[in-house]
C-alpha cells in the first residue's frame, strides 16, 4: 500500500500492526505482458527469447529444470496460450494485488494471456481466472544449472 511506504514513517519496514511491508514495486501482474509488448512487439526480440528468459532460465537457476521451463515428455504441462492482438492500457484497478498502485499506470500494452494450464489443468480461461485454492504444490529442487545465453532462434 502506498501509505505504508511514504517517507517520514517511524519504521518503513513494518506497518502499525507490526506486519512486514514488502520491498520493491508491484510488477508481477505486468511482467509477462510487458515482456511481450516491449520485448517481442516493440523491440523485435524472438518469442523463443521470451520463453528462455521467462521459463527455461528461471527453471534452470532454481533447480527445477527439466521438470519446469520446457515443453517435452516428462515435464509438467504448464503452458500459457498468448493472444498477441489486444491493445490495452495498464491500470491499477485491473490488478489483484494489494499494493494499491502500479508503476506502469497508463502504459500502453499489446497482447494478453488467453489460457493458462498448470499440470494440464486450466487456471485461466479466456481471461477468466478459474484457479481454485490449493492448486500449489511443493517442488523439491535439484542443483541449479547455468542459464542459457547467446542467440535465440
Amino acid at each position: 500500500m502506498p501509505a505504508a511506504k511514504e517517507p517520514g514513517r517511524t519504521n518503513i519496514f513494518v506497518d502499525k500492526e507490526g506486519k512486514p511491508i514488502p520491498f520493491g514495486a508491484p510488477s508481477l501482474e505486468t511482467l509477462v505482458p510487458l515482456m511481450w509488448s516491449e520485448g517481442v512487439v516493440n523491440r523485435g526480440l524472438p518469442v523463443t527469447w521470451m520463453a528462455r528468459v521467462m521459463a527455461e532460465n528461471p527453471a534452470r537457476i532454481f533447480g527445477l529444470y527439466p521438470r519446469k521451463g520446457v515443453v517435452r515428455v516428462g515435464a509438467d504441462a504448464d503452458l500459457t496460450i498468448w493472444d498477441p492482438a489486444p491493445l490495452w492500457t495498464i491500470q491499477q484497478k485491473q490488478h489483484l494485488g494489494i499494493a494499491g498502485f502500479t508503476p506502469y499506470e497508463g502504459w500502453a500494452a499489446r497482447g494478453r494471456p488467453w489460457m493458462t494450464l498448470l499440470r494440464g489443468q486450466v487456471l485461466l480461461n479466456g481471461g477468466n481466472l478459474e484457479q481454485k485454492p490449493g492448486t500449489g504444490r511443493f517442488l523439491p529442487r535439484t542443483s541449479p544449472m547455468a542459464p542459457l545465453g547467446g542467440a535465440v532462434r
